[in-house]
């Protein structure tokens, strides 16, 4: 299999990166951000948990659910109508995906980096989710596609 880079989608991914996803959820496990470097396990459990949730919710085409995993800031800023519509026209290898991967997690001050890999059809799609904690509360800030490859066979 060759991957050929798809730099159409990544543009697109790209010019609404800031407005993406969501996330808001309680979570017991400690999520603090207070060092640099590599997410400690509980962080990581906590995360993979998180957007694997909100995975799930696009799969089921539960948008209320999916919109609850968002921060309270990105809720601010976008209201549920929009985030359906930007999944649906942008992101909608998330809701028809046939499976995913998590790589590198990083956790700063300002949040927690998680990088994940997402299969759909014959394409490939790397994406880094920035979540943050807003009053203890987890939640996906944004979401933007890295690359998307189309897997040809030769």
């Amino acid at each position: 299999m060759k991957r050929v880079s798809s730099s159409g989608l990544l543009t697109t991914g790209l010019l609404i990166a800031t407005a993406l996803l969501v996330g808001c959820s309680s979570s017991a496990t400690d999520n603090k951000t207070t060092t640099n470097g590599k997410c400690g396990d509980e962080q990581k459990i906590s995360v993979t948990d998180h957007i694997s949730s909100q995975i799930s919710a696009f799969e089921q085409k539960n948008w209320d659910k999916a919109y609850g995993y968002a921060s309270a800031s990105f809720q601010e800023s976008i209201n549920k109508d929009a985030f359906q519509a930007i999944i649906l026209r942008q992101y909608s290898f998330l809701i028809n995906n046939s499976g995913y991967t998590f790589g590198d997690c990083t956790a700063n001050p300002e949040g927690i980096l998680q990088n994940i890999t997402i299969k759909s059809d014959s394409q490939t799609y790397e994406l880094i989710y920035n979540l943050i904690l807003e009053e203890g509360a987890l939640g996906i800030d944004a979401a933007t596609i890295l690359t998307a490859s189309e897997n040809v066979a030769i």
